[in-house]
């Protein structure tokens, strides 16, 4: 339930950055469509038009790559979490009887379960020991280059818009 609030949040925080690099260069495009269908259409500095597309863009795919780090680093938490929930089931049914006796009899019933030889041994622990620490470094990694990301692309849509006044001002004279 935390791993899924903790994705919901961050597609909340990620999907407005994909919608202000698209609108932004959707609305800048169509302006320039209506200043150019005008009876004397204003000049315009095709360096700042591309430049400001091209910072919208580049601020799109800033965007997707910091949702595509996002997903990565829940992918390594979920992990790391499932190999600690097992850990955790299976110190259970190692040390509480009534639980062992209860999936023994499931057994004899045809149900699978855990036998004491499929007990994880302290080598078998140790080693996902060292996955889980793995996988949570890797996750943890994945976060920070998340977070450059979406400054990136903040600092792009910033750029991008600072470009179209720039054009706009400039072929208007102003």
């Amino acid at each position: 339930m935390l791993n899924q609030a903790t994705s919901a949040f961050e597609h909340a925080t990620l999907a407005p950055l994909l919608l202000l690099n698209g609108g932004a260069a959707v609305a800048y495009l169509t302006l320039l469509g209506a200043l150019v269908g005008r009876e004397h259409p204003p000049v315009l500095n095709r360096w700042l038009v591309a430049m400001a597309v091209l910072a919208w863009v580049l601020g799109l795919i800033a965007a997707q790559v910091s949702v595509t780090f996002g997903y990565l680093a829940q992918r390594g938490y979920s992990k790391s979490h499932r190999i600690k929930r097992e850990q955790v089931e299976q110190h259970i049914i190692r040390y509480d009887k009534t639980l062992a006796d209860i999936l023994v009899a499931r057994a004899k019933e045809g149900a699978a379960a855990p036998e004491g030889d499929e007990l994880r041994n302290e080598a078998q622990k140790a080693e996902q020991a060292k996955q889980r620490e793995s996988l949570t470094e890797e996750a943890s990694g994945y976060q920070d280059k998340l977070q450059y990301a979406r400054w990136i692309s903040i600092g792009l849509f910033g750029a991008g818009t600072a470009l179209a006044a720039g054009s706009v001002l400039a072929a208007l004279g102003k």
